[in-house]
């Protein structure tokens, strides 16, 4: 434990029992400095503070973690909406101490669930309506938690995971968490209007008409940089770098390719009709985003672009042709032609950042919008 802070956490708390309880306010900070001030601690890669509950009746309460922008939403849950902090002020010792004061003034009662002494959400507890940005953050499956298959839902043949996307680019709400309910909509295969779509035969995932399915398009469309447009789904394990069938578990393609691309994506929060939930609604991303086509390209416009640089020589016996290039089978390994390792490969190279295949490096075989990418790829980071 680092230097000049003190936790109360765990067995040096008094036992709280697994039940709703009905809270008024902050009883007490629970991480603090020497001097008694509350501060946050760094937890993995985020920065929480951590409350203790003021219960109504006086027993002992259920603390909560929380990070700077989840510590302002239940200052306002509990009715001090004018808390509202921006920037670095936010992970100040006086304003924390500010923020406990304005809630416990409200004494307004709010019932929160307790598992394990722990409050882990409260649905009332989130940002007011508005737009925000937001980057994708993680996928959870809560009946198999580290794997990014679907978990079985309430009603029959039914199954669900959680998305969790994080605000950016807002000086009161930097870091706060949302979370999406995403229903499962791929199936082997479909009929619409008497044709049927297999998902093996056809190569590419097929999706049951709904909303569900615009939402998952919407999905793969924004945070996956136009994902749809440029992937080539893999249909057996082995060539797929997620060890998938692609068009058979497409949200393993769709969830790893929005962590890598962090695309920062326009949202309107809002609530729920017939509900008290908050969310976005992914279907009206494109009213506020404008999708960028991807860029195609001949293998002779490659050739062309090539030449365009001179990054390469068709003349000595230890340079390699343009031809020998593009029909090599593995020019990107230290054995091939070295332009190509030099400016092509790497865990960062242009390559991987196109999004193409890490174990087949030919360029005959790249579609046109794959080498359109590859393109773009080299003119930003080289041109």
């Amino acid at each position: 434990m680092a230097k000049g802070v003190t936790i109360i956490e765990g067995s040096a708390r008094e036992p709280v029992m697994d039940k709703n309880y009905y809270v008024t306010g902050i009883e007490e900070f629970i991480i603090k400095d020497d001097n008694n001030n509350p501060i946050f601690k760094l937890y993995g890669t985020t920065l929480k503070t951590g409350i203790k509950f003021r219960t109504q009746n006086g027993e002992e309460g259920p603390a909560m973690m929380l990070t700077a922008a989840e510590f302002i939403a239940l200052v306002q849950t509990f009715g001090a909406k004018d808390f509202a902090p921006k920037g670095q002020a936010r992970m100040q010792s006086a304003v924390l101490l500010e923020g406990q004061r304005k809630a416990n003034e409200q004494n307004k009662m709010i019932v929160v669930e307790s598992r394990k002494g722990y409050v882990n959400a409260i649905t009332d507890m989130h940002p007011p309506e508005g737009q925000y940005e937001v980057v994708f953050k993680e996928a959870f499956s809560p009946k198999f938690p580290g794997t990014m298959d679907f978990s079985p839902g309430n009603k029959e043949n039914s199954e669900y995971m959680l998305l969790k996307f994080e605000i950016v680019n807002h000086s009161v709400w930097e870091g706060f968490t949302l979370v999406q309910f995403m229903n499962n909509s791929f199936v082997d295969y479909c009929e619409i209007d008497g044709v049927v779509y297999s998902a093996i035969e056809g190569e590419k995932p097929v999706l049951a008409p709904g909303k569900s399915s615009e939402r998952w398009v919407a999905f793969g469309t924004f945070f996956g940089d136009n994902l749809w447009a440029r992937w080539e789904w893999a249909t057996e394990p082995s060539k797929s770098p997620y060890g998938v069938c692609e068009v058979q578990k497409p949200q393993y393609v769709l969830i790893n390719q929005a962590i890598e691309k962090q695309k920062v994506v326009k949202v309107w929060y809002q609530k729920k009709e017939r509900s008290n939930d908050f969310w976005f609604d992914m279907i009206d991303l494109k009213k506020f985003n404008e999708v960028v086509e991807d860029r195609e390209a001949t293998i002779e416009d490659f050739v062309q672009f090539i030449k365009d640089h001179t990054w390469y020589k068709e003349d000595g016996e230890t340079e390699y042709s343009l031809e020998e290039i593009i029909s090599s089978e593995n020019p990107l390994v230290f054995t091939g032609p070295e332009w190509a390792v030099q400016y092509l490969g790497g865990d960062l190279g242009p390559w991987n950042r196109a999004g193409l295949d890490p174990n087949d490096h030919r360029f005959e075989i790249l579609s046109s919008t794959q080498l359109g990418r590859l393109m773009e790829e080299l003119e930003t980071q080289y041109a």
